[in-house]
């Protein structure tokens, strides 16, 4: 797997990967992450590597890291990033092979079309088959973040590597059905495979806890603070509850990202001191944290088609959601939600106070509906088996094949 950008448990970030991977290896696959040493998140390195490389033991998982070229905004220097990335994956996974650690399957996913490209020579270089995972949509999230139009030169040039991408891939990991169709209705129907992130449950999530007499209601967003996130909105409500006298409703962001200054300076501003800034924090920690919360929020504006893997970390942790996107995930008909605007405050506040208002017995219910929904569609062990399905079956005509067994040789 080449994800620039994966994590594990004890390092903040999308851990996604890791338990598809963790997965894959209980079901008998050998996995490799290829992945960046430098944290996009904490901006700084995670391990100290010696050399070109290191391999890391995660439950099983060999996470393959290098050092890239660092970066503090989302400027040229990251572009830089990612180009390293790309050229240091590729030149690792040959030397793995000189040594034995040959590939059946290559996945890149689309955090960026560098790993994807990454992948895609790596897969060609050692006769192995080539998945693309979409993570986000490129060059599409350009247009929805509001980054540029479609007639930018840097959209059509990526539009067309990417279309060249699309056709040499065997299969396309989709997360949603949204992006299913989108690939249907480009011609690639029979090479998709639909693969929401998913996690191992081990057992019910606690219910949502009740404010104690005289405690807080505490609404929890975790997740990135990029515009395409418009956290103004829910710093706005807060200080519209806060000025309806609703001083027991408390609010944690937790994360980071380029908004951080500004939101923080808004909250400021407007005098919403009932806001709390939470910096990042490993996923085990976070889960933890999340348990705390009494309802989760979750928004965000047109995505592109990609999957909020914060839907995931807000189910197993048993609380009622607050979605305010314009996408129509399928949570919504779950029971565990309460709709509100993402772009106006007042709708937001609302909602808020509707679920603050709830008995605790009715968001405890709206809790038990998520687990029933995260049971349903994110059982790990289930879209693992799937995925399996498609790594073991013979490759399509016209793909390069393998030795057709799984060869990969996975070290002691």
């Amino acid at each position: 797997m080449f994800n620039q950008y994966a994590s594990y448990p004890g390092v903040p970030g999308s851990t996604r990967h890791y338990n598809l991977a963790r997965e894959l290896v209980r079901q008998g696959i050998g996995v490799y992450i290829f992945s960046s040493n430098f944290s996009h998140m904490l901006k700084n390195r995670i391990r100290d590597v010696d050399g070109p490389y290191m391999i890391e033991e995660v439950d099983g998982v060999s996470y393959v890291r290098m050092n890239t070229f660092g970066y503090f905004h989302n400027n040229w220097r990251r572009v830089l990033n990612m180009a390293d990335y790309a050229r240091k994956s590729y030149s690792i996974a040959k030397d793995l092979a000189r040594k034995g650690i040959v590939p059946d399957v290559v996945m890149g996913t689309v955090a960026h079309p560098f790993s994807v490209g990454s992948a895609h020579f790596t897969a060609k270089r050692l006769g192995a088959r080539f998945f693309i995972d979409i993570g986000d949509l490129w060059p599409e999230v350009f247009v929805t973040s509001g980054k540029m139009t479609e007639r930018h030169p840097v959209y059509v040039t990526v539009g067309k590597t990417m279309t060249y991408f699309y056709g040499k891939a065997e299969k396309i990991i989709c997360l949603t059905d949204e992006a299913r169709n989108y690939f249907k209705s480009r011609g690639y129907g029979d090479k998709t495979i639909l693969l929401p992130p998913g996690i191992r449950l081990n057992g019910s999530p606690p219910c949502a806890p009740a404010p104690a007499s005289g405690g807080s209601f505490r609404v929890v967003y975790a997740g990135s603070f990029q515009p395409i996130y418009p956290l103004d909105t829910v710093i706005k409500a807060a200080r519209m509850l806060k000025d309806r006298g609703r001083d027991d409703v408390r609010f944690m962001l937790v994360g980071g990202g380029v908004q951080t200054d500004s939101l923080k300076s808004l909250a400021g501003d407007i005098g919403a001191d009932n806001v709390e800034f939470i910096p990042p924090m490993p996923k085990g920690e976070l889960l933890e944290f999340l348990k705390t919360a009494s309802a989760f929020v979750l928004i965000e504006k047109k995505a592109s088609y990609g999957f909020p893997n914060k839907i995931i970390d807000y189910l197993s942790s048993g609380a009622p959601i607050i979605y305010a996107s314009p996408v129509r995930h399928a949570i919504l008909g779950s029971g565990s939600c309460v709709e509100a605007p993402h772009d106006e405050a007042g709708g937001m506040a609302d909602a808020i106070l509707r679920v603050a208002s709830m008995s605790p017995e009715e968001r405890n219910e709206m809790a038990e509906c998520g687990t029933r929904f995260l049971k349903e569609n994110h059982d790990i062990e289930l879209l693992a088996g799937r995925l399996i399905e498609h790594i073991r079956r013979p490759a399509r005509a016209g793909a390069i094949q393998t030795s057709g067994a799984l060869r990969r040789e996975v070290p002691k």
